[in-house]
């Protein structure tokens, strides 16, 4: 087996170890009183609900950790040639501590779509990333807790033609609140953005992030998001770098389905409400998370232990 198939196989196995699923203040924090007995009701007189049995086996672990892991599918059509595009399959993991510590991880593997190049519509590792983080501040519970929340992180450098050769570091906060099946989110992020190896790359600044989110739990089973993110990333000093500042804003509609408990499916898309006003070529940024070349369909599940 060649090494880059080794890291391959390597990296996803660890995505799938931490597991993440960032859906801010729409997680329900409620606390469960241990059944005293199996025929006991909640206040609403429905029987006690079935994973309390699933939990109860594997205390005290899930008292003291708890993950979550979504795989997502994303197809960015670059603004620049309709014809052109990036198809991405994401896995994101986080894993939870009782102590309000959190370590999240990312990691994509995809390809390009009708480039010339042929090495470039071949499949791709892309850039890990992983964030470390603790709650700072967490006030009420259940359905009208806020919290406050501070994280470290970086991202690693790829050799993929379609990924970044650079290695950034990352700081951020996030805020969340309740409001009993409403839930608002916000928070800010800076990331210092290493030097490329790849001549093709851009050199930039710093790229800054501010984001929103909001979500209605409609049923059980039926959850509407809504995010909103502005970038602003900075132009580089030297060498192939980017040489003006470019800004643009993206809003992204979800729809989240409880297929079977523990199990949800998310359909969306992310649009660019605000487009880049410049005339140089995106792709040499390579930032494809948030992407500024057009709009990206989004799919994926989310599983949570």
């Amino acid at each position: 087996m060649c090494l880059s198939s080794r890291i391959k196989i390597t990296s996803i196995f660890l995505v799938f170890a931490m597991n993440c699923l960032n859906t801010y203040a729409l997680v329900d924090y409620t606390e469960k009183e241990p059944a005293k007995n199996s025929s006991r009701k909640d206040r609403s007189g429905a029987s006690t609900s079935t994973s309390s049995s699933i939990d109860k086996k594997l205390s005290p672990l899930s008292e003291k950790f708890s993950s979550n892991l979504t795989m997502q599918f994303q197809s960015l059509k670059l603004q620049s040639d309709a014809d052109q595009k990036i198809q991405k399959m994401i896995f994101n993991g986080r894993l939870e501590t009782q102590f309000g510590i959190f370590l999240d991880a990312s990691f994509w593997t995809g390809s390009g779509v009708g480039f010339e190049n042929q090495e470039l519509n071949q499949s791709q590792n892309g850039n890990p990333e992983f964030r470390l983080g603790f709650n700072f501040i967490k006030i009420g519970g259940g359905h009208d807790m806020a919290t406050m929340d501070f994280y470290f992180g970086t991202m690693l450098k790829s050799n993929s033609p379609i990924a970044s050769s650079r290695s950034d570091q990352m700081f951020g906060v996030e805020l969340s609140k309740r409001f009993f099946d409403f839930g608002f989110g916000g928070g800010y992020e800076l990331r210092n953005t290493g030097k490329p190896e790849s001549s093709y790359d851009y050199e930039l600044g710093n790229i800054q992030k501010l984001f929103v989110s909001s979500g209605w739990i409609a049923t059980e089973d039926i959850k509407f998001l809504l995010d909103f993110n502005s970038i602003v990333i900075n132009p580089g000093k030297d060498g192939h770098k980017l040489s003006e500042k470019v800004s643009y804003s993206t809003l992204a509609p979800k729809l989240v389905l409880g297929i079977i408990p523990k199990i949800e499916l998310t359909l969306g898309a992310e649009f660019l409400v605000k487009r880049p006003q410049t005339t140089v070529d995106l792709f040499p940024i390579k930032t494809l998370n948030n992407s500024p070349y057009g709009t990206n369909l989004i799919g994926g599940l989310g599983f949570i232990f």
